[in-house]
């Protein structure tokens, strides 16, 4: 619902979901958005709220039009990430392992945007293998411009053409790539659009690594007589840069280790999983972004 109310800030309003709370728009539907996002305005790039705006005009108003319009959207998403990972490997137990995935279909249940990131990347990974170098950018634009973090695995893959196919390869992937996130961006505001990401960069989640640090930490600064607010913020900032620190080290190290394998597959999915094991804020449903190139491998 938060999704489809981004798409209304656009269609029905005309206003700019990354200045505009939900809140803030007077939208009937405001009320099937859990509370604590209604301030939230939009931490979701270009490309996926262009795509949110077509899917809430099907829903309308209805919550139940709404909720089967994204279920619909993923649960096709998914279908075609199983056909294509089936079509390439001829394997049904890759087909199997993608397809009858418990994260992969809970993800579908509640909608997710990262079943949409994994059929991107796994399109990206598809054309890249198939030499396809400029396409696969274009691609590689769409899914970095509907969720930043699907730049790590991007990434990951741009390194592996560099090194496995050469410099001009790497250039033919990579510039349309930046040229189109650019591009998507600066249309929608540029620096304002970026904002709500700058804003949320020190979010953490019970599933991250890092809570057990952080919660000692907090109580630390506690008893030394830190304000909570103060602490808080203290926290937030040192386990972001803890997280950037390590995401760093240990993408370089699985690129590196990952940099001679025959299919580009493999470093997308190894830098994915890096990126779920080093963030400060990571959900059950993250794989799924990366599942397909994994099967696919």
């Amino acid at each position: 619902f938060l999704y489809d109310i981004y798409g209304r800030a656009v269609v029905e309003h005309r206003g700019s979901p990354y200045t505009t709370a939900p809140s803030a728009l007077g939208d009937p539907t405001v009320d099937l958005v859990a509370e604590k996002w209604h301030e939230q305005t939009s931490m979701y790039g270009p490309a996926f709220v262009a795509v949110a705006s077509i899917v809430s005009s099907v829903g309308g108003e209805s919550e139940l039009l709404i909720r089967l319009s994204w279920q619909v959207l993923t649960a096709a998403c998914a279908m075609v990430a199983v056909v294509l990972v089936a079509r390439r490997t001829r394997d049904p137990m890759a087909a199997m392992a993608l397809g009858c995935s418990p994260v992969m279909l809970a993800t579908v249940n509640d909608a997710h945007n990262d079943v949409l990131l994994g059929l991107a990347i796994l399109v990206v990974v598809l054309l890249v293998d198939d030499r396809r170098y400029v396409f696969a950018g274009g691609v590689a634009a769409i899914a970095v411009a509907m969720k930043v973090p699907a730049a790590v695995p991007i990434a990951a893959v741009a390194a592996w053409v560099l090194w496995r196919r050469g410099w001009r390869p790497a250039m033919w992937f990579s510039v349309p790539l930046f040229a189109a996130v650019t591009t998507a961006y600066l249309a929608v505001g540029g620096s304002e659009a970026m904002r709500p990401l700058r804003e949320s960069s020190g979010d953490d989640s019970r599933f991250a690594i890092w809570q057990p640090l952080r919660d000692a930490r907090f109580e630390q600064l506690l008893e030394d007589g830190v304000r909570w607010r103060v602490a808080l913020d203290t926290v937030r900032d040192q386990m972001s840069t803890y997280a950037l620190a390590l995401l760093v080290i240990a993408l370089a190290v699985a690129i590196w280790r990952f940099r001679r394998a025959g299919h580009p597959g493999e470093v997308a999915g190894i830098a994915g999983v890096v990126l779920m094991i080093t963030s400060t804020y990571v959900m059950p449903w993250y794989p799924a972004m990366v599942l397909p190139v994994v099967a696919l491998a």
